[in-house]
């Protein structure tokens, strides 16, 4: 029996999918999650690296969709470990023609230094680090998705009280929920507030730009696209 790696699977695959396809693909298998039927994602370590794809590139000269894979490479970060986390990254960070918003690519679950911090400030107790879901390092700029477990009181309790914390570092965190992120016009006034942020001034849309913000939309949180 003959199976494909993950990597030789990425290239073959860059040369059917759209650019937008290809980058979710690379999410997904540089991602430290898998999908559960009917139970929240499973924490797993990732098939693959975007460094492990990088290099089988760099060895697969003249290959059918090698260059195509190679730009997508561009808007690829490894270490996610939800669906809405990758999805939020690369609606930000796509660039505009591809329907993002052209902010910097961010580090996904940054740890961020808590030493001085109370114990019960931390987002888990002994770690002494800081964990945030996407963040501009350059600006102190992060952006955190909360899924449903951050509905408890006592969670809710506790992320404000981080978020405190945070804010007394100097770090500037939005917060977005998934109610939020399938409503267009406040996933839109997310995105500007991220770039008033990041000090990211946007151009108005064209129609090809709008048609491009909805296509990509339809493959994040309209279920438009899986394998």
């Amino acid at each position: 029996m003959y199976l494909s790696t993950p990597e030789f699977s990425f290239l073959q695959l860059a040369g059917v999918l759209s650019m937008q396809q290809l980058v979710l693909v690379g999410y997904w298998l540089c991602a430290a999650y898998r999908i559960q039927e009917g139970a929240p994602p499973l924490p797993c370590d990732p098939v693959t690296t975007v460094g492990d794809l990088r290099t089988y590139l760099d060895g697969a000269e003249g290959c059918y969709g090698v260059n195509k894979a190679r730009k997508a490479l561009k808007w690829i970060v490894g270490g996610a470990r939800s669906p809405m986390e990758v999805n939020v990254c690369a609606l930000a960070s796509l660039p505009v023609r591809l329907g993002g918003y052209g902010f910097s690519v961010p580090i996904i679950n940054y740890q961020l230094d808590a030493e001085g911090f109370k114990q019960e400030l931390l987002d888990h107790k002994g770690r002494p680090y800081f964990e945030i879901d996407l963040y501009w390092k350059d600006r102190h700029v992060g952006l955190e998705y909360d899924g449903a477990v951050h509905y408890d009181r006592a969670q809710v309790r506790k992320d404000k009280r981080r978020l405190n914390s945070l804010l007394a570092h100097g770090e500037r965190i939005l917060v977005v929920m998934f109610d939020q992120l399938a409503d267009e016009d406040v996933r839109e006034t997310l995105m500007n507030q991220l770039a008033e942020l990041l000090k990211v001034r946007r151009k108005e849309a064209t129609a090809d730009d709008r048609n491009a913000r909805d296509a990509l939309n339809g493959l994040l949180f309209g279920n438009e696209f899986s394998l």
